[in-house]
This record gives structure tokens, sequence and C-alpha cells, in this order.
């Protein structure tokens, strides 16, 4: 496999996670909560990955600044 496709499939992955987390509804219902937290987590893992690697996070598509569930 190429580097290339690596970045390109990381980069594009992280857009359409962090999407979504933006996209969860925010209300009240459980369900949409839980959801809308997962998608916290998984960003944040995502964040702490690329930093202990050494990759900087814009370049994998991620923000820079930490997410936390609001």
């Amino acid at each position: 496999m190429k580097d290339a496709a690596v970045i390109n499939y990381v980069r594009d992955l992280s857009a359409l996670v962090y999407q979504m987390q933006k996209d969860a509804a925010d209300d009240n219902d459980g369900f949409e909560s839980g959801r809308r937290f997962a998608f916290f987590e998984i960003i944040s893992l995502m964040q702490q990955q690329a930093d202990a690697f050494g990759i900087q996070r814009s370049d994998l598509g991620l923000p820079e600044k930490d997410v936390a569930p609001q």
C-alpha cells in the first residue's frame, strides 16, 4: 500500500467522523446523547494517537484543539 493512499484514507475518515460529530442531534434523547459522546471519544482517540506518533493533527484533518463533550 502506498503512503499517499493511507494519508488520504485517514484524512477522509477524519473529516467524515468530525462532520458526523457536528451533525449529531443536540438534544437530551439518551440515544442521541450517547451517539454524540461516542463521536467525541473517537475524535479524541484519533488526536491522541496522532500526538503519540508525532503526526500533526492538521495533516490528518483533525481539529488542532482537543475535543470535549458539550
